[in-house]
């Protein structure tokens, strides 16, 4: 098998996963003007709407390989409509989360944002429209550390910005207001034809489908019909394919206690494990006690938050949280840059917990907090997951 592919000059390397051709090499731009950025250009050969097992190594499609000579070829341009759309999306998304930010957060130039971006990742996507595919964009910043920054664009087109998934995911245009309003016609042909292909795949792959998963799916979505028919031509749940995910698991992702025993009254085995090697019932308990968890955490539990620090972290301290805090205190105490840097850390480190102190002690809700109730979403989520126990320990 081919494991080396040249493109415009460039080794493209199959990927460990087999999903994809990966290629390291610098763009100039990202960095500044005529500087160069190490950069890896992937190309994604997955076939996301397949479960068929192959062993048939995916080459990059015509309209990939054309996707990735438009890029190397205009560079330069591209990136700047990356950056000029990057741009756009920060200042909105700042805009529009004005509480989470001071004054000297502001982004007003191409030079700020470049202070608050990493390195630049880009996948080149199946997905295509006139012969070209669409490439996503990816990095971390500043501004959104937890979801980071996505670009989605066709030839030197931005079709989409937002959070990192619009680089990997169908772009949407959700936020279309931020992008040039003398592109907006070719941008709604672009992402209509995509999503199209994607519902034509989807459709093709659904079809695909032994009757006996698809029995699965239409029990999992309440889908009575579905399920009449589909046993009425023979189908059964105990007849799922082993390369699929065993029915019970299927039902309990859905979260729907109902869900669940329907799919043990069509005689779906509980004696399975899933890829962790664990039974229905361990796998519900764990979820119940993560869920439990959560809750104690939302409502200030420094019990529950040691809990889990302690797992993540390890060592022997009892008191994980306040030794964090602790070194924090003593980091700033070196003054410096350290310590404006753990000054950052233990403001991040107090929206993450909520700023325990004052809800321990009766004070105000955490700024973050919305009209939602978080807490209540999770023991509704919690209470699901221990019907569902009971569901699967009443039936074993």
């Amino acid at each position: 098998m081919k494991k080396t592919i040249q493109i415009e000059g460039l080794s493209f390397t199959r990927g460990e996963d087999g999903d994809g051709w990966c290629c390291e090499t610098s763009l100039n731009g990202w960095n500044g003007p005529e500087k160069p950025c190490d950069v890896v250009i992937e190309i994604d050969t997955d076939d996301e709407f397949s479960w068929a097992a192959s062993d048939v190594e995916r080459q990059p499609t015509e309209a990939q390989v054309a996707a990735v000579k438009f890029l190397l070829e205009n560079q330069s341009r591209i990136i700047e409509r990356v950056l000029d759309a990057s741009l756009c999306w920060a200042r909105y998304f700042m805009q529009n989360n004005e509480d989470w930010f001071d004054d000297d957060d502001a982004i007003e130039s191409l030079a700020d944002l470049r202070d608050n971006l990493g390195g630049l990742d880009i996948l080149v996507r199946p997905q295509a429209v006139d012969g070209f595919a669409w490439i996503g964009f990816s990095t971390d910043c500043e501004w959104d550390e937890e979801h980071g920054l996505g670009i989605a664009v066709w030839k030197d087109i931005v079709i989409d910005v937002g959070q990192a998934d619009v680089s990997f995911s169908t772009p949407c245009g959700g936020f279309d207001e931020v992008l040039p309003v003398e592109e907006k016609e070719i941008r709604e042909h672009l992402l209509s034809s995509l999503e199209e292909q994607e519902q034509q795949a989807e459709a093709a792959y659904l079809a695909s489908l032994p009757d006996s998963v698809k029995l699965v799916h239409a029990i999992c979505i309440g889908d009575g019909d579905e399920v009449q028919r589909l046993k009425q031509g023979g189908a059964k749940v105990s007849e799922v394919p082993a390369q699929f995910p065993a029915p019970i698991f299927m039902a309990i992702q859905s979260q729907d206690p109902t869900v669940v025993a329907a799919i043990i009254d069509e005689g779906a085995s509980l004696s399975v494990k899933n890829e962790e090697g664990q039974t229905p019932v361990e796998f519900a308990e764990q979820m119940v006690e993560n869920f439990k968890i959560t809750a104690r955490m939302q409502a200030g539990d420094t019990d529950a938050i040691n809990a889990m620090l302690g797992g993540l972290l390890g060592g022997d301290s009892s008191d994980p949280l306040q030794s964090i805090q602790d070194t924090l205190d003593e980091i700033r105490g070196l003054g410096g840059e350290f310590a404006e840097a753990a000054q950052d850390m233990g403001e991040l480190f107090d929206a993450l917990t909520g700023e325990l102190p004052s809800r321990v002690d009766g004070g105000p809700a955490p700024r973050d907090a919305s009209h939602d109730d978080p807490r209540q979403a999770t023991l509704d989520t919690l209470e699901q997951w221990q019907q569902i126990l009971k569901t699967l320990k009443q039936s074993t």
